[in-house]
């Protein structure tokens, strides 16, 4: 009976260790932040290796995303449009199932075009797998229409609450 109670006891204290283990969400600010300096920095091919691998999947691969925010880029330079400022704001408690770890990391980007400023609230939805160590990140804007609605919608829990979508702000000067 004694060498039951010892199995059961240690059973339960190795499943407690196992549910302890916290989410590393430092690791999942620092990753972001890296997207949001590479984003300003014009650093297109950083900006694909922190994407979920099945939007990079549904771009065409990693080279066709690349050209594709090329092209978006030009096109707004072209038309007098660009970034100012791109942060990332306080993260939300991340939201556990199974081994998958959900993050949703708020972002205000502004822009300036000519004769206005345009200011969009949005956000990075992190993914993770392996407990934090890695993380890749999908716009919280493209969850509402695009190509990672469909992808990435499915998988996510049903406790994760995405924020809903704001209109941007568009401030004539």
């Amino acid at each position: 009976m004694r060498t039951l109670l010892a199995l059961v006891a240690l059973s339960l204290v190795a499943v407690v260790a196992r549910g302890e283990e916290k989410v590393n969400v430092d690791k999942a600010v620092e990753l972001a932040k890296a997207m949001e300096k590479a984003v300003l920095a014009g650093e297109h091919a950083k900006v694909a290796e922190l994407t979920h691998p099945k939007v990079v999947e549904a771009m065409g691969g990693k080279e066709k995303m690349i050209a594709a925010i090329d092209q978006i880029m030009t096109t707004m330079k072209a038309q007098g449009i660009s970034i100012k400022s791109h942060t990332i704001g306080k993260p939300e408690e991340p939201v556990v199932d199974g081994k998958n770890a959900y993050i949703v990391l708020p972002t205000k980007l502004e822009m300036t075009a000519p004769q206005a400023r345009v200011v969009t609230e949005s956000y990075l939805l992190g993914f993770s797998s392996d407990n934090g160590k890695s993380w890749v990140f999908v716009d919280g804007s493209g969850l509402k229409n695009g190509p990672a609605k469909d992808l990435i919608l499915p998988l996510l829990p049903k406790s994760l609450k995405l924020p809903e979508p704001k209109q941007p702000m568009v401030i004539k000067d």
